[in-house]
């Protein structure tokens, strides 16, 4: 890892497994400062998320001014649209604020932070649209893709 840097990743993890990393600090002229030993458990390979994150268009919600809360997970979603980038054809691409409630989650590895706070606040997300992939269990080959609209739903 480099200066500047903030994540790290390491392609060759199994599923169910503890991993012990260490990672050194160092100073501008390379004096090395102290080198903790972080351990990591990954998931089963088997496991599925049980957060209901994003709008589903078979969902079932309550809400009256533009809060969506899903029935069954509890999960809050709740959408400010900012504006609309025209075209000269007349189309457009909205493009909106999005809260989502479901930033944790917990199961037998211990509990994990999924959200980030990327300068809006924890849980939101400047939307235009994205379109996530998603690889197969084996990792050779794309299982399916994630469309994200500007309101925070998702369709896979």
């Amino acid at each position: 890892m480099f200066a500047g840097e903030s994540a790290v990743t390491d392609p060759t993890v199994s599923s169910a497994t503890t991993y012990q990393y260490m990672i050194c600090q160092s100073s501008f002229h390379g004096v090395a400062g102290g080198c903790p030993i972080i351990s990591v458990t990954t998931p089963d390979a088997g496991n599925v998320d049980p957060r209901r994150y994003g709008v589903r268009p078979t969902g079932t919600y309550w809400g009256d001014k533009g809060e969506k809360i899903d029935v069954l997970s509890g999960n809050l979603n709740y959408t400010v649209p900012l504006f609309k980038a025209l075209s000269r054809g007349g189309g457009g691409v909205p493009f909106a604020l999005s809260y989502n409630s479901q930033m944790w989650r917990q199961d037998w590895a211990g509990t994990w932070m999924l959200g980030d706070d990327v300068g809006y606040g924890l849980g939101w997300k400047l939307m235009a649209g994205s379109l996530t992939p998603y690889a197969s269990p084996g990792w050779a080959t794309m299982d399916h893709y994630v469309f994200t609209d500007s309101t925070g739903a998702e369709y896979k």
